[in-house]
């Protein structure tokens, strides 16, 4: 019992600060593997009293997994999510400006999107302009995998946390 309470308040607030640091949400089959994952590796541990620096150890080694758990999570829900159904450099905008306000609950408008980078301070011909080799559009789904193999690094947020 206390080893589920353990693993419980664990994946749970490593969940909370790691959706607070990367303004996304985590999905909860994330949250209900980490559960498993943690509860299966903790138990066995559960004997016997650790030193500090066992216990510093672990808890870094669990934080690690659980991160790269939540980013692969995150990763893969967002490459899920449809693309906007628009060209190329707006979609970039939109996907921009929505990070820029920690991804948007609403779907933004080519119009907001503008409004919020202009407001920024940035240069909304800046984001139009970004694209891959040779002018060409940025390939979706090489961003998307880049997007989610950076999932699993953690940022310095979440070093901090």
């Amino acid at each position: 019992l206390r080893t589920a309470v353990f693993t419980a308040v664990c994946v749970l607030l490593s969940a909370g600060g790691h959706a607070m640091a990367s303004c996304a949400s985590v999905p909860a089959w994330t949250l209900a593997a980490g559960f498993v994952v943690l509860f299966a590796v903790v138990a066995p541990l559960a004997g016997r009293e650790r030193s500090l620096p066992g216990i510093a150890a672990a808890l870094t080694l669990g934080q690690l997994g659980l991160h790269a758990l939540f980013g692969l999570g995150q990763g893969a829900l967002a490459m899920a999510m449809p693309t906007p159904a628009s060209d190329g450099s707006e979609g970039r905008l939109i996907a921009f400006a929505a990070q820029l306000v920690c991804n948007h609950p609403g779907r933004l408008t080519a119009a907001e999107a503008h409004r919020l980078v202009e407001q920024s301070g940035i240069s909304p011909a800046t984001i139009h302009s970004m694209s891959g080799a040779a002018g060409a559009p940025a390939d979706a789904a090489g961003m998307s995998h880049l997007t989610l193999v950076q999932g699993l690094l953690p940022t310095l947020p979440m070093v901090l946390g």
